[in-house]
């Protein structure tokens, strides 16, 4: 994308170091920017509106190198975040002593005046579910430390922005952690934790650390997350045949594997055609080898596997997945399998594990696996979950979807390892009363502004189920909400029904002319940029999703629990223009109008937990 500006890094500090801070020079031959250090060459190409990383060159040998590297190493694990002096200040240069630890990003704040945003993310959602945490600041004299994957940088008097994204799991999942991710003053951003300890680094061999990606925009907030949209939809191009999906899973009806067999399957498959479902995957207990979540005693296993447990098993299925293939492909239904590479011996394993799900891609037509169990405990089961990942993705030409899990352990969170898949983002019961649409709801809205949701899956359950669980008193219950509604809140995400189909109830499956609407819009929605408007879900809100396209788009909107028939949302449109707003389906009207200065728009909807969805196209 061309934002006709150009950025030249004249640094007078280095992009990288682990110890002394090397000198740094830059040289421009053409289109080609080189900037170089004794350590490092680095070198953009500028043509096309593009400002990309091209090359680089490490200074010396290879060897030579890496033995430098390896003899500053213990730098690398030395700066933990130490709490910062409160002493007494009469010299300004007390403030701007530079920051010693290492770092390996630098980016130089060559203007006044920058407000900044830190985005930090949570995973292993069966402990949290706040999973955005957004802090503001002003850079001051004295540098100080934040933690978080994403940090966006605004100055309104240049009109510029600027976002950096810090590709590595969420903080405490991240190898050789210092505490911290960006340091930052009123001059500079560092970027540290490069993801290695000493350890991890050999003479003689190359280590991998995390990476980062710089994007420029102007100062509005569209600007910014556009950008940051448009570079997260290139490490994955969106195949709608690959990766468009509405699932099913039996597991969110915790009988866990009891029911898991053929005939069970056969029915399942049967209920999910009729219901509108394109994808059902086999979960834990398909497999000869049980695991430790299984609701037979004899399940055991979780760390360590033999290629002998990841056959289907025997009893569940006699005729091994013959029949169930056979039926889904009559049914047009893809089929997907759980699946847990085991973390003995940190994943070295690796290549047994990728020809199994090679064969079953290869005998079966099998393309999605759900990747659970994974525990990133140290830099070389880190390195090795992705030689196993991308040994798959290359032997199937990239036709595979991983579907990952981030429900527990030190996983990949959500900027990490995004090129392979979806993330598989929660486990909600209501047999635990953990289940509330607007939680998962607002799990998705507060993710969609730095996260693309056509990575994730977003659940609904079998909210007949369990009525029992929750209060009489309580309004948000899931059986208090129309249960189309709770499907509708996944759609800007991948639809995940979480539930056994074939227990529903007959009236559940009304559910299916609305889930046929959503399919064939389905791609094209997720083709947009699709950001958050109206306000945080919280049960009583008006909320919900701008996917923004040129000159159109969708609108998704949901009326919580409240009394206003009407409302008006701030949308992403440039104020007074002109909007055609076509009712999709839902409980929608379609109007005409001209949006207000504040880029508003009215929408009405007749009733609480009402819905709708809306596709506009911009006047000419």
């Amino acid at each position: 994308m061309k934002t006709g500006l150009l950025y030249l890094l004249l640094l007078f500090f280095p992009l990288l170091t682990m110890g002394q801070a090397p000198s740094c020079a830059a040289t421009l031959n053409g289109k080609v920017l080189s900037i170089q250090n004794d350590q490092l060459r680095l070198m953009y190409n500028l043509g096309d509106g593009w400002d990309s990383l091209i090359a680089y060159q490490l200074a010396g040998n290879e060897k030579q190198q890496i033995s430098t590297l390896q003899n500053n190493a213990n730098n690398l694990i030395s700066a933990t975040q130490k709490p910062g002096s409160t002493a007494l200040v009469e010299d300004i240069a007390l403030l701007e002593a530079n920051d010693k630890s290492p770092y390996f990003g630098a980016f130089p704040l060559n203007k006044e005046h920058w407000t900044a945003k830190v985005m930090s993310f949570d995973d292993a959602t069966d402990h949290h579910n706040n999973l955005v945490k957004e802090t503001s600041l002003l850079p001051y004299h004295k540098a100080d430390s934040y933690q978080g994957n994403l940090l966006l940088l605004t100055n309104k008097l240049a009109n510029r922005g600027l976002f950096i994204l810090k590709s590595s799991p969420s903080g405490r999942s991240q190898q050789a952690y210092p505490g911290r991710d960006f340091v930052i003053d009123h001059k500079q951003v560092l970027i540290t934790g490069f993801g290695l300890s000493a350890a991890d680094v050999n003479e003689g061999g190359w280590a991998k650390t995390y990476s980062y990606v710089l994007g420029f925009s102007d100062a509005s907030r569209v600007g910014q997350l556009s950008i940051l949209r448009l570079w997260q939809k290139q490490l994955r191009k969106l195949n709608s045949a690959r990766d468009e999906m509405i699932m099913s899973n039996t597991w969110g009806d915790r009988s866990k594997d009891a029911k898991m067999s053929e005939q069970f399957i056969l029915g399942e498959l049967v209920a999910a055609a009729k219901l509108g479902i394109t994808h059902f995957q086999l979960d834990d207990g398909w497999q000869q080898g049980l695991s430790k979540n299984s609701a037979n005693k004899a399940g055991v296993r979780w760390d360590r596997w033999e290629p002998e447990d990841w056959k289907p098993h025997k009893v569940r299925f006699p005729n091994g997945f013959e029949n169930i293939v056979r039926r889904a492909k009559e049914l047009n239904i893809s089929l997907g399998l759980w699946f847990n590479p085991g973390s003995n011996n940190q994943y070295s394993d690796w290549k047994t594990n990728a020809e199994i799900l090679i064969g079953y891609y290869q005998k079966y037509n099998i393309k999605v696996f759900k990747i659970d169990g994974i525990d990133l405990v140290d830099k070389e089961s880190e390195i090795n979950i992705q030689h196993f990942f991308e040994y798959v993705m290359h032997a199937t030409k990239g036709d595979v979807v991983f579907n990952l899990d981030v429900t527990a352990g030190k996983r990949g969170g959500y900027h990490y390892f995004s090129q392979y898949g979806n993330i598989f983002l929660e486990n909600r019961y209501t047999d635990w009363a953990n289940y509330y649409p607007h939680y998962t709801l607002r799990n998705l809205w507060q993710l969609s502004a730095y996260v693309p949701l056509e990575r994730i899956q977003g659940e609904w359950l079998n909210t007949w189920r369990n009525r029992d669980k929750y209060p009489i008193s309580d309004v948000l219950a899931p059986g208090n909400i129309p249960w189309e509604y709770q499907a509708a809140t996944t759609f800007a995400a991948q639809p995940l029904a979480w539930m056994e189909i074939s227990s529903l109830p007959t009236e559940a499956f009304t559910l299916a002319p609305l889930l046929k609407a959503y399919s064939v819009m389905q791609n094209s929605l997720h083709q947009k940029i699709i950001l958050p408007i109206g306000d945080e879900p919280d049960g009583t809100s008006w909320t919900g999703f701008h996917a923004i396209g040129d000159k159109e788009g969708y609108f998704l909107i949901y009326r919580e629990r409240n009394d206003k028939a009407k409302h008006s949302v701030k949308t992403y449109l440039k104020p007074n223009t002109t909007v055609e707003v076509r009712s999709m389906f839902g409980n929608g009207k379609s109007f005409k109008t001209k949006v207000g200065a504040d880029g508003c728009l009215e929408f009405e909807l007749p009733k609480p937990f009402s819905f709708g969805v809306y596709r506009y196209v911009e006047s000419r």
